[in-house]
């Protein structure tokens, strides 16, 4: 059953429905429509908002209909007048935000009805554009509320799925939904969500980040602290397992919460084939997450203060790479770590036909032009490109972007203090993630903050018919998974 909260904006200093006051209200507006008839002695008001409404549907079941009736509510009641979605109203704020959302409203002597007869334009049900699914659902979120619980409900049958919605935003009266399962999920971590959603007093809610912000346990970190996706699947498969999602009226991505790293290093498509393999799969995105965050800066370290460390052939061979080259090590790496970042931005701003195209050919050229002109050695470019690549393994973009900043700081570091600031940076930076929590949970959970440490399902892959237990550190009100 879909629970829909109203704020208290509705529900206080209630003020009667007049025509009169809702005609100027909307006075001025060049696509606000009123209609009136004479029926019975008395007239009937009908006021919609031209664009939003199916006139052809409006004229069919809703005027045509009025004009043999006395009384609206005995017709709705009866079935005289057959629309599934009418709702008696005796409040005007609630009104006019009804036509606002593009419902019609009926005043007649002193019954108000507002019936949905929204046009349905809205963008289809397409393939996720960002994240690839191969061997899982198709479908995507869009931009409408409605369409995409619908897509969450056909995905969990159940009864106990609870969409409790409120709205958001003092000028744009934004729907939001907060999605959880009633017999799973634990309580304290919704009714903390709920209350999270009540402190935003912003204006409206046209990006994503304005949730993300008052969901964020620490506002000045890099790192994501709720799981952004588009894809219903992925919500579907954490509700289960006990969290909770929120989905916004007007963007076509869904929020998970809580997050954690484990999180945010795993795919839907890790369930969907051998677990051996995913497993192996899994263990290599965390190697590469090292890589990506630790190899410019200890090769810097290395090349500037730890010479000796490498092999007498290796070193001889950067030495020799080097020569001619007029920077230090430091000034190479940080040079095509910033050239790496305006190639990726440039693709990402780019018509999608041209914008990967220009990303390769701009980084083959630029890259062979600045080795020929002897302005970076080759291995300095050879590091850089690993660590970029790795950054793409990744499977969250918003967590990648936080590791590639570090990434830097680590690179200064290391050109600072050697091997010893590349430790004391990896340090800080643990120390950071771990201070972090998501809605009360440990960011590092499983592997920190919690209890027991837990590899399986985190590290390595588990099929279900194994692991029959939901995660610990949610406390969730039914553990077991399977029965």
């Amino acid at each position: 059953m879909e629970i829909y909260l109203k704020t208290g904006e509705f529900m206080l200093n209630q003020q009667p429905v007049k025509s009169e006051d809702i005609v100027n209200v909307f006075r001025g507006n060049m696509d606000f429509k009123s209609r009136y008839l004479k029926i019975g002695g008395s007239v009937c008001s009908i006021f919609f908002i031209e664009g939003m409404v199916d006139t052809v549907a409006l004229s069919r079941f809703i005027i045509e209909k009025l004009k043999h009736i006395k009384n609206i509510s005995t017709a709705v009641e009866s079935g005289e007048i057959s629309f599934s979605v009418a709702e008696e109203v005796t409040d005007q704020q609630e009104v006019i935000q009804g036509i606002l959302r593009g419902k019609t409203a009926v005043i007649y002597k002193d019954e108000t009805f507002l019936f949905d007869l929204r046009k349905t334009k809205d963008r289809s049900v397409e393939q996720p554009s960002e994240e690839s699914a191969v061997k899982a659902s198709k479908d995507c979120f869009v931009e409408e509320l409605r369409t995409n619980t619908t897509l969450i409900r056909k995905k969990i049958i159940n009864k106990d799925l609870r969409i409790e919605q409120t709205v958001i935003g003092k000028q744009t009266n934004t729907a939001v939904a907060v999605v959880y399962i009633k017999s799973i999920c634990n309580d304290r971590l919704v009714n903390e969500i709920k209350q999270k959603l009540k402190t935003i007093k912003n204006d409206g809610i046209i990006t994503p980040d304005v949730i993300e912000q008052y969901l964020k346990s620490n506002i000045f970190s890099f790192f994501p602290q709720t799981v952004i996706t588009e894809r219903p699947d992925k919500i579907a498969k954490n509700l289960l397992n006990g969290r909770c999602a929120i989905l916004v009226d007007g963007l076509p991505i869904g929020y998970i919460l809580p997050a954690s790293v484990a999180q945010l290093m795993s795919t839907p498509e890790d369930y969907s084939g051998n677990f051996v393999f995913a497993s192996v799969v899994r263990l290599l995105r965390y190697f590469l997450l090292s890589v990506e965050v630790l190899l410019p800066g200890a090769y810097v370290a290395l090349t500037t203060f730890h010479y000796e460390m490498l092999p007498s052939k290796l070193a001889l061979s950067i030495a020799q790479a080097k020569m001619g080259v007029p920077f230090p090590v430091v000034f190479e790496v940080l040079a095509m770590l910033a050239l790496f970042e305006v190639l990726v931005e440039a693709g990402l701003h780019m018509p999608q036909s041209s914008g990967q195209a220009v990303s390769i050919v701009g980084a083959l050229v630029v890259g062979e032009a600045a080795i020929s002109a002897d302005l970076v050695s080759p291995a300095a470019l050879i590091i850089v490109a690993i660590s970029a690549i790795s950054s793409f393994a990744m499977p969250n973009q918003e967590f990648s972007n936080g590791l590639r900043l570090w990434r830097i700081i680590i690179t200064v570091l290391g050109a600072a203090l050697g091997l010893f600031g590349v430790v004391a940076g990896s340090i800080i930076l643990l120390a950071h993630l771990a201070s972090l929590d998501s809605i009360g949970i440990p960011y590092l959970a499983p592997f920190a903050g919690v209890k027991k440490v837990r590899i399986k399902d985190s590290v390595i892959v588990v099929p279900d018919m194994i692991n029959k237990m939901r995660p610990d550190e949610l406390n969730v009100k039914n553990k077991r998974r399977t029965q």
